[in-house]
């Protein structure tokens, strides 16, 4: 029996956890976990999958209203769909009166840090057997899953569709030798694996669609992109949104500040003297490659002013006597 996920515990907010408090626990685990912050870490890696798959859920008003609904009663859904799971090759249904519908997304068996559980698999088994590659399919869609560092550069994705072909034992009967065929369990079909690579470009959009053709496959097999949501960059478009922390001595007297963009090359930013907390500097062209190959769009930097932490006690002192040459100055302005 497939263990219920509960995705709220998974983020660590309550049941009635606002939109911001399911975003902000995300990006904080998803810093701590993303898997290139912690290369070759498969407990990490494992760990984002889960991370990613419960803010998929509860950032999205549609799932996360059903995935309520199922509550405490996964216990009756999952046996109602067991009971009515048919020999392969047959359509999955379900007598639950929670009809969970197409809510999108399902195993990402191309991606390296995508990929659904099986909770999440039987939940949305239909719309997942709705994808499901056939040979009698003109024109298939298949999820493929990738990071924004991936999105930024491009990659090269290998990719496994599974197809059906009649069985070799059987010819297609469903029988051998007088009894049910063992190899297909009766169906007269096997579903077998196509290797294919997917050229994915740089600077590729969520919902974007790069079709291929796949061997053994009459038409088309058209992918369709989703870029899963980065712990340090925003993206709206080809522009890109990047915290850049500076000291407060900086902030106030002027100086420099450093960001890095998804490919990991390093800019300087100057910050002029009196710039304020949330201040936004452009750095143009330097956002994400355009898809269509006419440059990149601009990287915003947002400037966040740290304070100093365990002062001396000079610098006590100093900031005690900015303190009063304040006051007195705001008093003189004041009389005028």
């Amino acid at each position: 029996m497939v263990e219920y996920r509960d995705y709220y515990q998974t983020l660590g907010v309550p049941r009635k956890a606002t939109d911001k408090e399911i975003r902000e626990a995300f990006r904080r685990l998803a810093r701590k976990y993303h898997p290139d912050v912690n290369p070759g870490n498969k407990t990490a890696e494992e760990k984002f999958k889960q991370i990613n798959e419960a803010y998929t859920v509860l950032s999205d008003p549609e799932k996360r209203r059903k995935y309520d609904a199922l509550g405490a009663n996964f216990e009756q859904f999952s046996h109602a769909s067991q009971r009515t799971t048919t020999t392969a090759g047959s359509r999955r249904t379900t007598n639950s009166p929670f009809d969970l519908g197409d809510l999108g997304g399902s195993r990402g068996t191309g991606s390296s840090f995508g990929g659904f559980s099986d909770f999440f698999e039987m939940l949305f088994d239909d719309s997942r057997r709705r994808r499901t590659t056939t040979a009698s399919s003109a024109t298939v869609e298949q999820p493929l899953e990738i990071t924004l560092t991936e999105a930024f550069a491009g990659v090269k994705r290998p990719f496994e569709i599974p197809i059906e072909q009649p069985c070799i034992l059987c010819n297609g009967t469903g029988h051998y030798r007088g009894t049910i065929c063992f190899t297909c369990n009766g169906t007269g079909k096997v579903r077998q694996a196509r290797r294919v690579e997917v050229q994915v470009p740089a600077g590729v959009a969520d919902g974007s669609r790069i079709t291929a053709r796949v061997d053994g496959l009459p038409g088309t097999t058209t992918f369709v992109v989703s870029v899963l949501p980065d712990p340090t960059f925003e993206r709206k478009g080809d522009d890109l949104y990047v915290d850049a922390p500076v000291p407060l001595t900086t902030a106030v007297l002027g100086g420099e500040a450093s960001v890095t963009d998804p490919g990991g090359k390093r800019y300087l930013v100057k910050v002029p003297p009196e710039t304020e907390n949330g201040r936004r500097i452009v750095l143009r062209g330097l956002g994400m490659p355009r898809a269509n190959g006419t440059g990149r769009g601009d990287m915003h930097a947002r400037i966040v002013v740290t304070l100093p932490r365990h002062l001396t006690s000079r610098e006590r002192e100093l900031f005690e006597e900015l303190r009063r040459l304040r006051s007195s100055a705001n008093a003189a302005n004041a009389r005028e």
